[in-house]
């Protein structure tokens, strides 16, 4: 059972950038960027996840702890094949969560002479760290996971830890008409179901016909006058 609650309050965070800009004298058509980013959020405004729940119970070792009793099993004592199994997961001001990447962005452009202009671009970001650490119920601790190149029940959607974006634009002779390209690319997830960095997730021994989620990359092309 999911829904709102009237107790919310906002969120606080702390954001740290560093950043470096490159314009090599010597390259004059070439520019980079390069930045650090540290996200720090609390007092977060989420849900648990009946995923979550499940695990917290079984590490509280208590049927009667306050993360189990968020837990209702219909009468065939089961968790999930009726109306009447459900777990209570409303919103809620919960834990925390934590992102740390590194942004790359490259551009040049090439001078053709009376062919025009081709201008490259680049944009791309390593996903370092994706941690959540669930507030604690009833005095006992959410269990701090990572959602970095996962996915799962408690990492969707799914989050590589890289991706970027390739464009290339030809600005040809003919005033007003160009042509481009661009290439996204997402890197391979992991099934959370499979690694200890997502102890929620985590089942020992499990051997799945999906462990990873391939890369996958689109290209798109556009023209205009």
């Amino acid at each position: 059972r999911i829904g709102g609650s009237p107790n919310l309050t906002p969120e606080t965070a702390t954001t740290r950038i560093f950043g470096l800009v490159f314009t090599p004298t010597f390259l004059p058509n070439f520019s980079a960027t390069f930045d650090w980013v540290d996200i720090k959020i609390k007092n977060l405004i989420n849900s648990y996840g009946s995923s979550l729940i499940e695990s917290n119970c079984i590490a509280s070792g208590s049927a009667t702890s306050a993360w189990c009793q968020l837990i209702h099993r219909d009468a065939g004592g089961t968790l999930w094949s009726s109306p009447q199994a459900y777990s209570i997961d409303p919103l809620l001001n919960e834990g925390g969560e934590e992102n740390k990447s590194y942004d790359i962005a490259m551009n040049y452009k090439f001078d053709m002479g009376k062919f025009g202009d081709v201008r490259t671009r680049m944009v791309g970001t390593y996903l370092a760290l994706f941690k959540f650490t669930p507030g604690a119920l009833g005095g006992v601790g959410g269990i701090a996971y990572n959602c970095a190149g996962m996915v799962g029940p408690d990492c969707q959607p799914a989050t590589p830890k890289w991706r970027h974006v390739f464009t290339a634009d030809w600005d040809t002779p003919l005033t007003g008409f160009g042509v481009g390209m661009s290439w996204r690319y997402f890197g391979e997830t992991i099934n959370s179901k499979t690694s200890t960095q997502v102890p929620p997730d985590f089942v020992p021994g499990y051997n799945p016909t999906d462990p990873y989620m391939a890369a996958i990359s689109y290209f798109d092309v556009h023209a205009s006058y």
